[in-house]
């Protein structure tokens, strides 16, 4: 019995040894693995159709090896910005603004990140969008509606939050149409948005006379004037209905100015 014993420490004895051995041997000889590439690719873009400006579409990102990542709500239309965009999960909601050129393959860029103790690390990804380009020769123009319907509840400030307390009021003044919307800025302040037509009779086009957006802040005011876009009206009687989606041109922001909105809806009942 003392010998079986012997034998049996002996034996682990042995076997400890060995692990020992086997386990200094791989820290001192570590295996190198290769990381794995991150692969970020679209999926796919819808409606497949060429897109008209203004329309919506939607595009999905798969993205391959790469955990705890966020989709980058900002995309580039040809290298320039865009901000107005929604993401949910790896699906980007957007819609073509107007930019004044004439080709119809745009460069569309997107982006995600995975946030890290020294910053971000970013990937992009992108493909072309088949646009069916408009150019407007005089700056602002306007035309009737080619979109889809929209309603009053379109034209709500963010009405997920909000409900009805933010629309467009309006007021006639002879001919002279002016529509104005006022929306929350930061702290005190608040953005104000007015556009003037002249009424041509219902059912005809009016003119457009001028869109301006103002920012009051902390006593300061900044605005601009829309000076590139097109207006696409849906409904235009001023005894009923006047509506329409406020497309101004894409641009780089300028700190000093606010932009227009680069795509807006506007919506009112003057028979209420």
């Amino acid at each position: 019995m003392k010998k079986l014993s012997a034998i049996y420490h002996l034996f682990v004895y042995i076997v400890s040894v060995c692990l020992i051995i086997v386990v200094q041997s791989c820290s001192e000889n570590p295996v190198l693995t290769e990381p794995v590439p991150v692969n970020v690719s679209i999926e796919s873009i819808s409606p497949e159709h060429p897109l008209k400006i203004g329309e919506k579409f939607q595009a999905v990102l798969n993205v391959e090896n790469l955990n705890s990542y966020y989709v980058d709500n900002h995309i580039l239309f040809n290298n320039i910005y865009h901000f107005q965009n929604r993401v949910s999960g790896d699906t980007i909601f957007s819609y073509v603004p107007y930019m004044p050129v004439s080709f119809s393959n745009w460069i569309l860029k997107f982006y995600i990140y995975k946030s890290n103790v020294g910053g971000s690390i970013f990937y992009e990804v992108q493909d072309t969008l088949d646009v069916l380009p408009e150019y407007c020769a005089t700056g602002v123009c306007i035309k009737w509606s080619d979109l889809d319907s929209i309603g009053e509840y379109d034209s709500y400030y963010y009405p997920e939050f909000y409900g009805d307390q933010y629309k467009w009021i309006a007021e006639s003044n002879n001919d002279t149409i002016t529509l104005v919307l006022d929306v929350p800025g930061s702290d005190e302040g608040y953005i104000e948005t007015k556009i003037k037509f002249l009424d041509n009779d219902a059912n005809i086009l009016p003119e457009f006379v001028e869109l301006t957006k103002i920012v009051y802040d902390f006593g300061a005011e900044w605005s601009d004037t829309l000076k590139s876009g097109i207006i696409k009206i849906q409904d235009w009687d001023t005894s009923s209905i006047v509506s329409g989606i406020i497309l101004a041109e894409l641009v780089s922001p300028q700190i000093s100015k606010p932009v227009p909105p680069t795509r807006s809806i506007f919506w009112f009942d003057f028979s209420q």
